[in-house]
């Protein structure tokens, strides 16, 4: 049974202590408080595991503001209605997530003290001095530290983030045959070759090339993986903006200033490139899918996977043609085989949505992709009417994405300075 919907009388207690003015005190007699020298980790263990589970997913908060942020709690509520759902409560391969969040020791909201006591899925990591880039790291140590040392039947750990769309029911299907073998083994999108920069200041070792790594966006470890990076204390202090190429540093033994053996020969790290997909490059056989916090992005992938259909979405007939182009370029529409451009089935001149990102596939997804902000965008009237006197009729026609392409009207949300968030063009023409 999940572990969200574990021990349901003991959280209503402990949601009675809250509300009468209790601070919450996650400690498992198990996973003692401890200082990490250079990085001051308090060790909570948060609520038991589930006995049952054999994989266990901690969702690292990237960044947990010290103020409680309703769209953060929005986000992981998403979550819980969403791949959550999916774990299959039958599968041999048993299943308990956690939300890994960083507040100053002793200084837990009341808000996130009540969400704990009511999900029971939630550890907390104290950073120091407080939330910062650097704080990643030390997160993923707390996790593991406490998944090998807690949940005793726990033989697989994933680590992913609240921006991952994660396919868990599908991974459970996967583990139970066998694609992963069960020691000294990460299966992730591995990054190897990565240049490293004389300059680089997180580059202490001077090295012409990174360790290779897994992708911070998810992936799986064995459990004698787990125990070793839990295990890390970097007594040197030294501090770490990517988390996942600092994985990779400590696996090989060089995150701190005197160097080790690391894990040793025994490591094997299976590159998963088709399984573990950034920016919503989505395919038949992903498990996990990054930048996908979106909640109707989340729940149109959970829709499809509930009802047994590809994730990825249905796509377009080839006799349509689907383009995007960023703020200030250009799409090209074009036909083949003799046919022209007929119709204008969807377009829009809109602002990107930050949880998205701008290497979205939009035009791979399908037409149920097409979402728009309704706070910046020119009325969809205005852009379907250009695009059907430039194009219709017509084998290829290129449209740039300005609003003096449609109108000599600046929009005001035009000039956010995140590229990412500007206006761009999303269409959908048919051939005939």
């Amino acid at each position: 049974m999940q572990s969200w919907r574990f021990g349901v009388l003991r959280r209503i207690a402990l949601v009675f202590l809250v509300l009468a003015g209790g601070l919450l005190v996650l400690k498992d007699a198990r996973t003692p408080t401890r200082q990490l020298s250079g990085h001051p980790l308090q060790r909570r263990g948060g609520y038991q595991c589930d006995p049952t589970a054999r994989l266990i997913i901690g969702v690292i908060e990237t960044w947990t503001p010290l103020s409680p942020d309703p769209r953060r709690a929005k986000v992981r509520s998403n979550i819980r209605e969403t791949w959550i759902k999916l774990i299959n409560t039958s599968s041999s391969i048993g299943v308990d997530v956690r939300f890994v969040l960083g507040f100053p020791q002793n200084n837990v909201p009341k808000s996130i003290q009540i969400e704990m006591a009511t999900y029971g899925d939630i550890l907390i990591v104290s950073p120091t001095p407080s939330e910062h880039p650097y704080s990643l790291l030390p997160k993923v140590v707390h996790f593991h530290h406490w998944a090998a040392g807690v949940c005793n039947s726990a033989e697989y750990i994933l680590k992913t983030n609240e921006h991952t769309f994660v396919h868990v029911n599908k991974i459970q299907h996967e583990l139970s045959a066998g694609v992963m073998s069960s020691t000294n083994t990460v299966f992730g999108r591995i990054m190897r070759n990565q240049k490293a920069g004389a300059a680089d200041s997180e580059n202490y070792h001077k090295l012409l090339a990174w360790p290779p790594y897994p992708s911070g966006s998810g992936y799986i470890v064995t459990r004698d993986i787990s125990q070793y990076l839990g295990n890390f204390v970097d007594d040197s202090a030294l501090r770490y903006e990517f988390e996942d190429r600092a994985v990779g540093l400590v696996l090989a033994g060089l995150a701190s200033m005197s160097k080790t053996s690391g894990y040793g020969p025994a490591l094997r790290m299976v590159n998963g490139q088709e399984q573990f997909r950034p920016w919503g490059h989505c395919t038949a056989d992903t498990l996990i899918l990054h930048y996908q916090s979106h909640d109707k992005l989340l729940r149109r992938r959970y829709a499809r996977a509930l009802s047994g259909a590809s994730i990825c979405g249905q796509g377009y007939p080839t006799n349509q043609v689907c383009k995007r182009a960023e703020y200030q370029k250009s799409a090209t529409f074009s036909c083949a085989n003799g046919t022209v451009l007929s119709k204008v089935l969807f377009a829009t001149y809109s602002r990107t949505n930050k949880y998205i990102g701008p290497r979205y596939p939009w035009c791979k997804e399908g037409p149920s992709a097409h979402e728009v902000d309704s706070d910046c965008r020119l009325p969809d009237t205005v852009v379907r009417e250009h695009l059907e006197k430039q194009c219709l009729g017509r084998t290829t026609c290129d449209i740039k994405a300005s609003e003096k392409t449609f109108v000599a009207q600046k929009l005001d949300c035009a000039s956010d300075a995140r590229g990412w968030e500007r206006p761009q063009l999303l269409a959908t023409l048919e051939c005939q």
